[in-house]
């Protein structure tokens, strides 16, 4: 398993993660994606059809945070923090499992469940630190739960942030959100045209 991911699916993941990051229409298209998501989350008449649609919406938000604040060329250089970021942006909605299942005591009436907390997070970078930050995976695991909260906290009910110091929820408006997508696009495009130049001028 290792030695396919070294010499095989780690380069090429490597080379489209870059490449992608050097497209300045992608954040543009990542803002589109998360403006027509909620706009279709606001027709949806069901809890199953929202959460579908939410999820693109995490991913498009993920992404357009580290390819604002880290950039294309570094995400591609460490594929394995990347994709567990962006997939991890995500996972941590299987924590809503037991909570539609009716299992007591794992969320506030009407919440999200306490595993959306910074408790979280803190777990993941401590198995990280105790790994002698090899782990990149986990590294990128707690980065996605952190960017998942991004959202999170602007849609639905809010978070149970500070939990278990107190559950109750933390939000902030959409406006806001939506403001930091723009500003993340505008950001990560012009990001991406700097890299691209600085490869295209690269010397071989």
């Amino acid at each position: 398993m290792t030695t396919w991911w070294r010499t095989a699916a780690r380069p090429a993941a490597v080379r489209a993660i870059a490449a992608v990051g050097r497209q300045p229409l992608v954040p543009v298209a990542l803002a589109g994606v998360i403006v027509l998501v909620d706009r279709a989350m606001r027709r949806a008449s069901s809890r199953l059809e929202i959460g579908l649609l939410d999820e693109p919406g995490h991913v498009a938000t993920a992404a357009l945070v580290l390819l604002a604040v880290v950039g294309g060329r570094r995400l591609g250089a460490a594929p394995a923090f990347t994709l567990s970021a962006l997939a991890c942006s995500t996972l941590i909605d299987v924590d809503h499992v037991p909570l539609y299942a009716g299992v007591p005591g794992v969320a506030e009436h009407g919440g999200r469940p306490y595993s959306h907390s910074l408790v979280t997070v803190l777990i993941l970078l401590a198995v990280w630190l105790v790994s002698g930050r090899r782990w990149t995976v986990v590294a990128g695991a707690a980065v996605g739960v952190a960017l998942h909260f991004v959202r999170d906290i602007a849609t639905g009910p809010g978070l149970p942030l500070w939990w278990p110091v107190t559950a109750d929820p933390v939000r902030y408006p959409y406006r806001w959100y939506l403001g930091l997508i723009v500003v993340l696009a505008l950001v990560a495009a012009v990001r991406a045209l700097v890299e691209r130049h600085r490869a295209a001028t690269a010397p071989e």
